[in-house]
């Protein structure tokens, strides 16, 4: 993912598979397993969405990652971030 840091964030959605009369559904929780080292990471629900934001540190440009993991099931998301200034 890229991102400018201009005081605002980036966003990530995912969502798992439901039933098949229900639909796509947010995951009950995401576990930060690697946190970035220049920003901050929040998991939370959307709607029927589970998104996943990262905000950079102030004044920060250059590259970042995290990883984390969606409950239930073994979805594991690992995120590679490039801010730019």
């Amino acid at each position: 993912m890229t991102t400018q840091n201009d005081g605002g964030w980036c966003a990530i959605r995912v969502s798992q598979e439901g039933p098949k009369q229900e639909g796509p559904k947010p995951y009950a929780a995401g576990l930060l397993t690697k946190r970035a080292a220049h920003g901050k990471v929040y998991i939370h629900r959307v709607g029927d969405d589970t998104r996943i934001d990262y905000t950079p540190a102030q004044g920060y440009g250059g590259a970042d990652s995290f990883a984390l993991r969606l409950i239930p099931g073994d979805a594991v998301l690992r995120v590679d971030v490039t801010v730019t200034k």
